[in-house]
């Protein structure tokens, strides 16, 4: 313990000892060392600088090829819509009445899809995959309903 106690009052009578040259030589090499430490940060900062851009040009693209996929299975959608709608004539009034019901419930559900589509602004990646996610989930289920739909119509075809 004495040899602890020794050791640190001499190394605070030697610290202060220094001479100005050695402590401006110290400052010195810290400024540099700063200096260096910034100019890296810096350089760092570019890189993510690059890197953020190049995820949203990779982000922008993604969304666009998604656009033009629904604005597809849309125009498709709306095909099937025209094509349950010609079938309505085809059927008995009672049956008609109801049929005609569902055909404007899913040409709602899809008139709204596309609008949600058109209403998507720029976000983040984040929330970009939620909207995905969520938005593939509706339009399956929309799908669903005309699967269902033309199977009904298939099994009620007047013979």
């Amino acid at each position: 313990m004495k040899k602890l106690i020794l050791v640190f009052i001499s190394s605070i009578f030697l610290t202060s000892c220094s001479t100005p040259t050695k402590k401006m030589e110290l400052a010195k090499k810290n400024v540099t060392s700063a200096e260096k430490d910034l100019a890296d940060a810096k350089e760092d900062l570019t890189d993510a600088n690059k890197d953020l851009g190049t995820a949203e040009e990779a982000n922008l693209k993604d969304i666009e090829k998604y656009r033009k996929e629904i604005a597809e299975k849309i125009k498709e959608n709306n095909q099937n819509i025209a094509d349950l709608k010609s079938r309505i004539q085809d059927r008995n009034k009672d049956i008609s009445t109801d049929y005609k019901e569902k055909v404007a419930v899913l040409e709602q559900k899809n008139n709204e899809l596309k609008d949600k589509m058109n209403a998507y602004k720029l976000d983040a990646v984040d929330r970009w995959e939620r909207f995905k996610s969520e938005f593939n989930h509706d339009m399956e289920a929309l799908d669903k309903s005309f699967k269902d739909l033309k199977a009904k119509n298939e099994s009620e075809k007047p013979e």
